[in-house]
């Protein structure tokens, strides 16, 4: 037996879950209000059937004990393998433990200087001209350790390799890659290198600029052991005194916007990498600040990145704001996030270079990211017409509505009345309609999902899940092409690291190197499962109707652990008829995405 799957049969979810916070009964599951975000009403659910946990409410995330314990303890998959398996009385032997990973650092150290080097070197004249143009003292240079990858292909890993690290552990950094068999080259060259490194200073990764117009115009170290590109903040060692003094941390994209803004004594910066921060990113941070800025570009994209940013780091900051609300934190006001728009054609670097106070206004009037929300709504949509403005106002509810505060409601209808010319009056009239109980369909929706056959999940719960990554393990390539899952539809903690890992793995051989050894158990197993044999063309079919089906089961099992709690008096039937129609509707979205993928 599997070690994850020993602990999960020695620690009952209940008992577990219940050592953290207080569980009431409710019909055939335990009850709770969130300890991951802020409510009044419970809507956290624990599942003895099933050995699970989920949050209907804010977070809308769920797993089993293993991602309890990674999530409350914020903690990553193997500590919180290590601290159950010890309250399990189970002994993990040394063959899974972490391998050592010094010499990691230290090969990576051993790179930077090298850049650094190459950089002062006579064939490091035209990347030292490039940074020239940037307006970088030699300061900030030398603070940020920026060097250069030569244009040779393979100069760093000769260096490497004659300070005596064998080619095996230089692949295990990401510092070299396998071109074809029997040929390993450099991974980076020909590019500016920003050293990344972790809340300790010492270099987790790199960043590489190309000085010409090559693709990727920013390329950086691929997932290894200590380094995860999700997880990692630039800059943040550097930012984060400035950001405890300053109580505000200020976001943006880039490397330069980071190393600009320190040069120009701007130090609660920090860089998301040139992604929409993630909620790793924000759980790395949540301590240090109360306020939480979004730099972003002003283009379509950089609106679209900081939208996707604002759910994800929303619901980790509310965790935080819990513990405000209950006052076991006596740090005064809760967290804020707010949004400091751009202007057009101008990015954090050249704005703080060409006009500093410019700057400091932008971020002084960054505005709290609802208004920023119904700014862009209201701007990229029609509001000359009736129909286009009650189009903008049901959009808009969700958002509205999501205040707790009467007082905040209010503020924001004002604020969509005036961009859009409508009363206040029916705009409230709109959330009031659409906010009316759907109490007739709540029986037979009840009705419905207990008549669900239990019959796959008495047989093996994670048949579909390892079935699918089965096959994207068998067909690698196909994972750009298919209908791309949430992790959070994988009910095993196991599976969903590893196709995480996966997403982020150029080949099976990667992930392999990337994995700890307990995954790696479960690696293999999904990789000796045996299935019906698919062509490579009717892989992405196949995988796209395993994930429909899988994303459908785990939403019909979410509405069954919502209704199956009904009979507790304590729960709102407003706060459930919501959950159930946001709940149809994901069920309804992911036959539609189905059926377009497949048509």
């Amino acid at each position: 037996m599997a070690i994850t799957d020993d602990i999960k049969d020695r620690i009952d979810i209940v008992d577990l879950i219940s050592s953290y916070i207080t569980l009431n009964k409710a019909g055939s599951n335990y009850k709770a209000v969130c300890p991951f975000h802020s409510e009044k009403t419970p809507s956290f659910i624990v599942s003895p059937q099933r050995q699970s946990w989920r949050c209907f409410g804010a977070c809308s995330t769920g797993g089993d004990v293993l991602s309890f314990v990674m999530k409350i303890e914020n903690v990553d998959f193997y500590t919180s393998i290590k601290q159950l398996s010890q309250q399990a009385g189970i002994n993990l032997n040394d063959s899974v433990k972490h391998q050592k990973t010094d010499f990691l650092y230290e090969i990576n150290e051993q790179a930077a200087l090298f850049f650094q080097e190459s950089l002062n070197s006579s064939s490091g004249s035209l990347a030292k001209n490039y940074i020239d143009k940037r307006d970088l003292t030699e300061k900030t240079i030398s603070d940020f350790r920026i060097g250069f990858s030569l244009p040779s292909n393979n100069t760093l890993l000769n260096k490497l390799l004659s300070s005596g690290f064998d080619e095996k552990q230089i692949e295990q950094t990401g510092l070299c890659k396998i071109a074809r068999p029997g040929q390993v080259t450099d991974f980076f060259w020909n590019r500016i290198m920003f050293p990344i490194e972790n809340k300790q200073g010492k270099i987790v990764g790199f960043g590489g600029r190309c000085l010409d117009d090559s693709n990727p115009k920013y390329l950086n170290t691929p997932k290894t052991e200590i380094f995860d590109k999700q997880s990692i903040l630039f800059g943040l060692n550097k930012a984060s005194n400035s950001i405890k003094d300053l109580n505000c941390a200020v976001i943006v994209e880039g490397y330069m916007d980071v190393i600009t803004a320190h040069q120009n004594k701007e130090k609660n910066v920090i860089a998301s990498m040139g992604t929409a921060i993630t909620e790793q990113q924000v759980n790395s941070i949540k301590r240090l600040a109360k306020d939480y800025i979004l730099a972003m570009d002003s283009d379509t994209a950089g609106q679209s990145a900081t939208l996707r940013s604002l759910e994800s780091a929303w619901h980790v900051l509310d965790t935080q704001n819990n513990l405000f609300q209950n006052n076991l934190l006596n740090l005064g006001k809760p967290p804020k996030i707010k949004i400091a728009a751009l202007p057009k054609g101008e990015d954090p670097d050249s704005l703080i270079k060409n006009n500093l106070s410019g700057w400091k206004t932008l971020i002084e009037n960054a505005m709290p990211y609802k208004e920023f929300i119904i700014e862009i709504v209201s701007e990229k949509n029609d509001k000359t017409t009736p129909e286009g403005k009650g189009q903008i106002i049901n959009a808009l509810i969700p958002t509205i509505t999501s205040s707790k505060s009467s007082i905040e409601q209010e503020h924001y209808i004002e604020i969509l009345s005036k961009k859009l010319q409508v009363s206040s009056d029916a705009i409230r009239s709109n959330i009031g309609r659409a906010s009316k109980p759907f109490s007739k369909n709540l029986k037979r929706q009840k009705k419905h999902n207990n008549s669900i056959s239990l019959s796959a999940l008495k047989s093996d719960p994670y048949k579909t899940e390892n079935f699918i990554m089965a096959i994207l393990l068998q067909f690698p390539q196909s994972k750009d092409q298919i209908n791309a899952p949430e992790t959070e539809i994988f009910q095993k903690t196991e599976n969903r690291e590893i196709f995480t890992s996966f997403l982020n793995s150029n080949t099976i051989e990667e992930l392999e190197i990337i994995l700890s050894p307990i995954l790696k158990e479960q690696l293999n197993y999904l990789l000796s499962l045996k299935i019906e044999p698919v062509s490579e063309f009717s892989a992405v079919n196949t995988l796209n109707q395993s994930i429909a089906k899988l994303e459908q089961v785990h939403i019909k099992n979410m509405q069954r652990e919502l209704l199956s709690s009904i009979e507790d008096s304590s729960q709102n039937p407003k706060e459930i008829e919501k959950v159930i129609v946001d709940l149809n509707q994901k069920l309804k979205i992911s036959l539609n995405k189905y059926n377009q993928k497949t048509s």
